[in-house]
């Protein structure tokens, strides 16, 4: 069922909303663009499964008043792409959410598993994966790629039922919410340009003058590829961003005179390209920026990495859940160095170890070894910490 009308779209949606889910999936291009072009949506609940084409349709409004439904759990897997070209298109996210790639981490499936091992895992069913370079932009489409779009929320709607009720059988939905409300935070899809010098790998090697330069060339492109609907690597590169700023070339030039920087660039963004660096130059000394990076281990401190991980490990078994996947070593090495940003510190993660081993850092939970396992209990007021 391809949907192109405006009358096709409302009956579509009046079934939609019969149901307490909608399993939901996009296909989009983005190879060309900075924001993805939305090509095709596939929605399924229990009486329908259908994709809707936004090329043909103006109006896409009876589906989001589907999709912001509060009574409505949408169902996606591994959907923070997905939720993102919502977000793009309408300003608003959809809620409540159910993500079966983080439902299946709990029920005890691989870390991560895509959508096609976890519709064999739960179904037996293989998926067709011969059409995943299809470009979706292209009309018409056939009967052939519509059937595969739509597998990707027919077997969806078996999966989710499948997880959701293993979670409740286990005790372990409400692990989960709070991972599915941090999906639909709209922190997570907020891009601050200024923040962007943070994504380039060789950033820590600079220097705060040329931090100060780095950020603002990378807030300038970041904002420049948004303005013209380009791929960010499409107006510079992250080495030769980089690259300008450790030299911190003060005229266009200057510029001219750098490896890798092509004449049509030069053209165009050269004036920018040094406006930046200036302004990044002209940051006053106590305002230039840190990268921040977490504390270096100490030999010592692996022994206590050992510590923590011999604790998740027991953990791990006590709840049925591999231990890798609760943490593994450079996460429990992360959360040593006191990394506020480890895996293990938030969600269902933390209720089964993180908070546990944070209570442990600080002294207010000792450790022993009983009998061959390890044996946690609070530590008495005035007494040091447990963990020697």
């Amino acid at each position: 069922m391809l949907v192109t009308t405006s009358e096709d779209l409302i009956t579509l949606c009046q079934t939609l909303r019969l149901g307490d889910y909608v399993a939901v999936d996009t296909e989009f291009m983005r190879e060309k663009t900075y924001y993805a072009r939305l090509c095709l949506i596939q929605v399924a609940n229990d009486e329908v499964v259908a994709s809707i084409d936004p090329l043909a349709l103006k109006d896409l409004g009876p589906l989001w008043t589907v999709l912001f439904d509060p009574g409505i759990t949408k169902v996606l897997h591994a959907g923070r792409q997905d939720l993102e070209i919502i977000r793009d298109l309408t300003g608003r996210l959809p809620d409540p959410l159910f993500d079966t790639q983080i439902a299946a981490t709990v029920a005890g499936y691989e870390d991560s598993i895509s959508y096609g091992r976890l519709v064999e895992a739960i179904t037996g069913e293989r998926l067709d994966k011969t059409l995943t370079r299809t470009d979706w932009s292209r009309r018409p489409l056939d009967p052939a790629q519509i059937r595969y779009a739509e597998d990707d929320v027919r077997y969806l709607r078996l999966v989710y039922k499948h997880l959701r009720q293993e979670l409740i059988d286990t005790g372990r939905l409400d692990w989960v919410r709070g991972d599915f409300e941090r999906l639909g935070d709209p922190g997570l899809y907020t891009v601050e340009p200024r923040e962007m010098f943070r994504k380039i790998k060789k950033g820590q090697l600079l220097r705060p003058r040329q931090l100060a330069v780095l950020r603002e060339l990378a807030a300038w492109r970041e904002t420049t590829a948004m303005q013209r609907d380009k791929p960010r690597k499409w107006i510079l590169d992250d080495d030769l961003l980089f690259e300008i700023a450790r030299q911190t070339p003060t005229s266009v030039a200057q510029l001219t005179r750098m490896r890798g920087i092509s004449e049509a660039a030069l053209q165009q963004w050269g004036e920018a390209i040094i406006a930046a660096v200036e302004r990044g130059l002209a940051v006053p000394e106590a305002e230039r920026p840190q990268w921040h990076e977490r504390r270096k281990l100490k030999p010592g401190d692996l022994a206590l990495v050992d510590l923590l991980q011999a604790l998740v490990r027991q953990r791990g078994l006590e709840h049925g859940v591999a231990p890798q996947l609760l943490a593994g070593r450079p996460d429990l090495e992360a959360v040593v160095a006191e990394d506020p940003e480890a895996a293990v510190l938030s969600g269902w993660r933390a209720k089964l170890v993180g908070d546990e081993l944070q209570a442990l850092l600080a002294g207010r939970l000792a450790v022993r070894v009983e009998e061959g396992h390890l044996v946690v209990e609070p530590v008495a007021r005035g007494g040091g910490g447990g963990l020697g």
